[in-house]
């Protein structure tokens, strides 16, 4: 049972109850996605999720991540961190905009440094570029390229930051990573004591509900792996509970065929073993009725930026 004093980690608005997924449930899904069964242990709680009724936000209760085996065994799998991002060209495009003689970069969340290595190749003014990951393989990575990376949490960072160096920052930047932590809040407000009055934060996530998940259930983007789920409203709420201004990037949706039929490909095979447009289509044909509830899905698909909302959002914030 809930908690009657649960609040959502962003407003500290009232939320209602969505749905429950149990243990085992979550073990059944990882096990659907990736062809392997999970090792029971790596998955230690039920999860329910909520909606917040002022801001929309989508949330865990508990607000409690995977555990480290839990990464450890999902990291591991191919595929698991992407070769190149639609917002990292985005986020390079809005930088290059700047009349900043100099750049000073921070990306939380380095990874292996592919960002970095993108951003020191297409930036000619880019002076400083930091990264900060708690994954001593992916730190060991940066540095092998010449990558001036720390294995620090954001946190941490700041503690052992003189007070000179804060606010040292024109842009900081976070791809996919505040879906998976318990205060988003104090996320940005580690980010803003770093940035510069003029600064930018850049961050992305899927965009909740992504377009296929009416018809087939991802993992990935609910606990213990994601536990916030994010959309316009939320975002908006976040900035405005900062002051920040927000404007919102997205690449462009697919169309209204082609998402049906993408999401009806996923609930039939799963991702490990999706086939042909052309079979999917067969397939459709097929099950008519199925398919016209998807299509009516999919007719409904929410807007952003008066464009079909696609399953990734990069999100822009900066100082009034």
């Amino acid at each position: 049972m809930l908690p009657k004093n649960i609040q959502c980690p962003v407003c500290n608005g009232q939320s209602k109850f969505i749905s429950l997924f149990k243990r085992e449930f979550i073990l059944d899904q990882l096990e659907l996605y990736y062809s392997e069964r999970p090792p029971a242990e790596i998955i230690l709680n039920d999860y329910e999720m909520l909606r917040c009724e002022n801001c929309s936000l989508e949330y865990a209760f508990p607000l409690e991540a995977g555990s480290q085996s839990f990464y450890q065994w999902i990291t591991n799998h191919s595929g698991y961190y992407p070769h190149h991002r639609w917002e990292w060209f985005t986020v390079i495009e809005q930088m290059g905009k700047t009349s900043s003689v100099t750049i000073n970069l921070l990306e939380i969340g380095s990874g292996s440094g592919k960002f970095l290595e993108m951003a020191t190749q297409n930036l000619p003014n880019l002076q400083r570029s930091v990264g900060l990951d708690t994954t001593e393989t992916s730190v060991k990575s940066c540095l092998d390229k010449g990558l001036e990376v720390y294995p620090e949490t954001l946190e941490n960072f700041l503690l052992k930051a003189s007070k000179e160096s804060q606010e040292n920052f024109d842009f900081i930047v976070a791809f996919h990573c505040l879906e998976h932590i318990n205060n988003p809040k104090n996320l940005i407000k580690c980010m803003l004591r770093l940035l510069k009055p003029n600064g930018s934060i850049f961050l992305s996530t899927p965009y909740s509900p992504m377009s296929f998940e009416n018809a087939w259930f991802d993992p990935l983007n609910h606990p213990p792996h994601h536990l916030t789920r994010w959309n316009a409203s939320a975002y908006k709420e976040l900035a405005r509970q900062f002051g920040l201004e927000v404007k919102l990037f997205m690449p462009q949706a697919q169309n209204l065929i082609n998402r049906t039929l993408y999401a009806l490909n996923l609930a039939e095979n799963g991702p490990a073993h999706l086939v042909s447009r052309w079979k999917t289509a067969l397939s459709a044909l097929q099950h008519p009725l199925a398919t016209f509830r998807e299509l009516q899905y999919q007719s409904r698909r929410q807007k952003v930026n008066h464009q079909i909302a696609g399953d990734v959002v990069l999100v822009e914030l900066t100082r009034y």
